[in-house]
């Protein structure tokens, strides 16, 4: 029993090579997502490469499959500035006061909310579609120079307050997940590919960050 066992995993592990080797995919490859224009993530099912791996590939006309990808075929903003949160101040000036190239360099983070899915490759691509990094924060430093001016003089408040704060717009996602196979005519490679599209999802109450700057009168 044992034997068996050890032989259909050998077999089963040759097989995968030869499917990694006829579809040009490298080991590292299967593993690896990677992004592309930050509206495509590719990424290697393997629920899908084991069933290859299973099937015999002897048949003269099929598809061998090599990875997949989700694409972002539209983006919609549904709401602006739903709140402002970590609200971080800046400076102070007296009313009729101006104060010349201003600059400061606190730092402050915000993350992409998602309340839309739990698919990790999704979430992954909307991170990277609107942060441009895998985990969704932005940071934003200061060191920009602006012009702050205190409340006119004869104003009844006596100092203008100056805050950095993170804001989130609601964005709304059409995603479509695709397939690609490699062709097989007649046993060989004919070196063409075809994509299947297998599921078009709307994902919505997705929270972008944005770093925003207000003042407060008092």
């Amino acid at each position: 029993m044992k034997k068996s066992l050890m032989i259909k995993t050998v077999m089963l592990l040759i097989t995968c090579l030869y499917l990694c080797a006829c579809n040009k995919i490298s080991p590292k490859e299967t593993t690896d997502k990677y992004i592309e224009a930050e509206r495509k993530l590719f990424f290697i099912d393997e629920s899908i490469l084991m069933e290859n791996a299973l099937k015999s590939t002897i048949g003269l006309d099929r598809l061998e499959y090599i990875k997949s990808y989700y694409i972002i075929q539209e983006s919609i903003i549904t709401k602006y500035d739903i709140g402002k949160e970590d609200s971080m101040f800046l400076e102070s000036v007296a009313k009729g006061v101006t104060r010349e190239n201003f600059s400061y360099d606190k730092k402050i983070s915000g993350k992409v909310l998602n309340f839309g899915t739990s698919n990790s490759d999704i979430i992954k691509l909307i991170n990277l579609y609107l942060t441009g990094n895998e985990e969704g924060i932005i940071t934003r430093t200061g060191e920009r120079k602006a012009t702050l001016r205190g409340p006119n003089s004869d104003s009844v408040f006596s100092s203008r307050h100056f805050y950095c704060a993170i804001n989130h717009d609601v964005y709304e996602f059409k995603i479509s997940r695709y397939n690609i196979y490699s062709v097989i005519k007649d046993g060989k490679d004919t070196g063409k590919t075809q994509e299947l599209n297998t599921t078009n999802i709307t994902i919505k109450n997705i929270q972008s960050p944005k770093v925003i700057h207000y003042s407060i009168d008092k």
